[in-house]
């Protein structure tokens, strides 16, 4: 006889239970239902009809199976007229054919490989006893989905214009075809219903020569780059009978009439020291049975120039907030934030304003120019002497008025070190209250040297993204905009979307830049928020479109998606034109689901009902703990 106590804990297990069956129900879990009967079984080929082969050319067929039920092997051989095809290779088991039954539906099972042997004197491949499940259980197909069993590579050997045949073999010697089911029994065997392949050939071509071609990237190289040529669209001769493949590829790259380079490789590299247009010949050479009057090489000249190399580009400037938010904790508390620059060359003057939430953040003091010991100008040009432009605090809309700096001494700018930043401007801040506060960037502008007329206006935009795992700080640097408000629309969607959207609107008159130039965007995502398995799987869209350059990076904790695209201003300078980004990453971090802490939730209170019951069943027994 139970006792009560064992009774009710027993109750309480499988209310738990029952509770956790009915809280997945709500998730929609699938549930699978084994059919009780047989498919008709079809093996066929596939595809069904080739026309139109020219002799020497080489094609695949596929021997697929659909309609089963728990299968657990099978048997099958191919025939076809052996005067028109030869069966050059046969792909048979998930080890030599990834596209196989076994690997797509039973990808975890060992196999055993009988491949059956090529006759091509007869036209014919004995049935292999092809792929065996070694574990127990079958496999099952998706009715109306065929699965590949085996596959053939021929090569074309006569002519038919009437059409031919490819065949599955099912008559003695070689035996049935057949299939095994692990279900009820190995002992059932299914009779497939075969389909067959028919195809056709055309007339054979008079012999011809081969015939040289060939192409190179880059399309205009500079001295000592590296250049591919490739000749791979380059054709192979003909005898009357067989194809002739073109064994030797013969490279003069300098127009000398004297072959620098013999190879069998159609892709070959080569560099120039100088720059020049140069003469390269390729000849290339296809033995074979020609006739006299046919000869067995060919040869083309195309003219490569050699441009030159483009002048040193100007880095990237950039200028950012460090740190990009505050997380204000003490009321009172004192912080410091500085605006740094990095990346930069021939640096004349810049101008930045700052923004943070003024409900969190009071601004007591900022200081920059030689009051900053650890400033640009102090740190790179310690002799000159600078005329600061103080911006003026406003603690009522949160900013501080753009400020700015110049060197006085014209024509002789300041250049940074690749990868160093440097310090523009510090701000002191005292917290209002506990909270976090974005710090956003606005109106950055820098000029260069030599005339000062070139220059970058550069947004920085920082954002948070709140879910139930925690904050998620998104940054955004961008020259498509002189103004942080011109970057909105920022969202966030998890799995299984896995989607960043913002728009970033581009105004000419903000820009000063012509229409047809670009834009850049830099974000940086945290690796906990969305994160793929390659950096290539981001995928990146601007209005839908691909952008003209992407270029991605990452470190231990964030990645760093730098992309470029066409501003589009239309040239007037009233008119606003939205970039609508949309970043997708392979995962994402979910919002943890409600349905999971319901289930949570009733495990801790079964165990803790269930340990309160013990702990009191002991307290009647006197029970010695040790």
């Amino acid at each position: 006889m139970l006792t009560d106590n064992l009774k009710k804990t027993i109750l309480i297990i499988l209310i738990a239970f029952l509770s956790v069956s009915a809280l997945s129900s709500l998730n929609n879990f699938n549930v699978y239902i084994r059919p009780t009967f047989a498919q008709e079984t079809t093996m066929y080929i596939e595809p069904q009809t080739i026309t139109d082969l020219e002799i020497g050319e080489t094609f695949n067929i596929t021997v697929l199976i659909k309609d089963f039920t728990d299968l657990y092997g099978y048997q099958v051989g191919i025939h076809w007229n052996a005067s028109l095809l030869e069966a050059t290779h046969v792909l048979i088991g998930k080890v030599y054919w990834p596209e196989s039954i076994f690997a797509i539906l039973a990808p975890t099972r060992n196999t055993n490989l009988y491949p059956g042997s090529v006759d091509n004197d007869n036209g014919q491949i004995y049935p292999p006893y092809a792929e065996t499940l070694t574990g127990t259980g079958g496999v099952s197909g998706t009715p109306g989905v065929g699965y590949n069993l085996m596959k053939v590579t021929f090569r074309v050997k006569g002519y038919a214009p009437e059409g031919s045949y490819i065949n599955l073999t099912k008559a003695d010697p070689y035996g049935p075809i057949s299939c095994w089911t692990q279900y009820p029994n190995v002992t059932e065997l299914l009779t497939p219903v075969l389909l067959n392949a028919t195809f056709s050939t055309v007339e054979p071509m008079a012999p011809s020569s081969p015939v040289a071609n060939f192409t190179w990237t880059p399309t205009e190289p500079v001295p000592f780059q590296n250049i591919t040529f490739d000749a791979s669209s380059s054709l192979s001769g003909f005898d009357g009978s067989a194809v002739c493949p073109i064994t030797e590829y013969r490279w003069d790259f300098d127009g000398d009439l004297v072959f620098d380079l013999n190879t069998s490789a159609s892709t070959v590299k080569y560099s120039y020291n100088g720059s020049y247009s140069y003469p390269v010949t390729l000849e290339v050479y296809a033995p074979g049975s020609y006739p006299p009057e046919v000869p067995d090489t060919n040869r083309i000249t195309k003219t490569v120039t050699v441009v030159p190399p483009p002048p040193a580009p100007i880095s990237p400037t950039l200028i950012y907030v460090d740190p990009p938010y505050i997380n204000a904790t003490t009321v009172g508390e004192t912080i410091n934030v500085t605006i740094k620059i990095q990346d930069f060359i021939q640096l004349w003057s810049w101008q930045v304003g700052l923004k943070w939430d003024p409900e969190i953040l009071n601004c007591t003091s900022v200081t920059f120019g030689p009051e900053l010991e650890d400033g640009v100008f102090n740190v790179l040009a310690p002799g000159r002497y600078t005329l600061p432009y103080g911006g003026d605090i406003d603690n009522v809309e949160g900013k501080i008025i753009p400020a700015a700096e110049s060197l006085t001494i014209p024509g002789e700018g300041v250049t940074a070190v690749a990868g160093v930043s440097y310090n523009l401007m510090k701000l002191t801040f005292e917290v209002l209250a506990s909270g976090i506060s974005d710090l956003h960037m606005y109106e950055v502008t820098t000029l260069y040297y030599p005339d000062a007329t070139e220059g970058q206006t550069i947004i920085r935009d920082t954002y948070t993204i709140r879910l139930a795992e925690g904050d998620f700080v998104v940054q955004i640097l961008t020259n498509s905009t002189g103004l942080y408000s011109d970057i909105s629309g920022h969202t966030f969607a998890g799995p299984p979307q896995n989607l960043l959207t913002l728009n970033i609107t581009a105004r000419s008159y903000r820009l000063r830049q012509a229409d047809s130039e670009n834009g850049f965007a830099n974000i940086t995502i945290p690796k906990a928020l969305m994160w793929v398995d390659i950096l290539d799987e981001w995928a990146v869209l601007i209005n839908g479109e691909q952008p003209l350059l992407r270029h991605f990076e990452e470190n231990d904790t964030h990645y760093f998606l730098h992309f470029v695209y066409p501003h589009r201003t239309n040239g007037d300078p009233e008119t606003a034109y939205p970039h609508i980004i949309t970043i997708q990453s392979t995962y994402a971090i979910p919002e943890l689901s409600q349905n999971l802490l319901l289930i949570s939730m009733l495990i801790v209170t079964a165990i803790a009902l269930l340990y309160a019951r013990k702990l009191k069943g002991c307290g009647k027994r006197q029970c010695l703990h040790g």
